[in-house]
């Protein structure tokens, strides 16, 4: 569905490897209409690494993911 005019479209990226860090930098500063809200991975380390490097939100583990 189409977001309301003006508001953009939250994504959360689930993987902090290459291709989510990628993916993550392309939303966060690239891809007009969207907003990156947060980020997750197995590995609590790298979630919080690229959470604090895009400056949102990072959750780990299972309990991360609804």
């Amino acid at each position: 569905p189409a977001a309301p005019a003006g508001r953009p479209v939250a994504v959360g990226i689930l993987g902090s490897g290459r291709i989510g860090r990628m993916h993550a930098a392309l939303i966060a500063g690239r891809v007009p209409g969207l907003r990156l809200a947060a980020v997750h991975d197995q590995v609590e380390s790298a979630a919080h690494e690229l959470g604090s490097d895009m400056g949102v939100p990072a959750f780990a583990g299972e309990s991360g993911v609804a």
